[in-house]
């Protein structure tokens, strides 16, 4: 059986795995809040991620 898989030089170290999991945990987050906004505010979806990147980017900016 010919193997798919390339062969690697090194092992995974610790910064690679922390990034791998925090990608994961992300995508998860991104995925459910997703979810949720559009059970609770439907086709308003789009407007509500504006509004609280909006309110975010002004928090920053006074902020800093």
């Amino acid at each position: 059986m010919k193997n798919i898989h390339r062969k690697r030089g090194k092992n995974l170290g610790v910064l690679e795995l922390v990034a791998i999991a925090l990608g994961g945990m992300i995508g998860g987050g991104i995925f459910t809040v997703l979810g949720i906004s559009v059970s609770m505010v439907g086709v308003f979806t789009p407007l509500a991620f504006f509004c609280g990147w909006h309110t975010c980017f002004i928090s920053c900016i006074f902020i800093y």
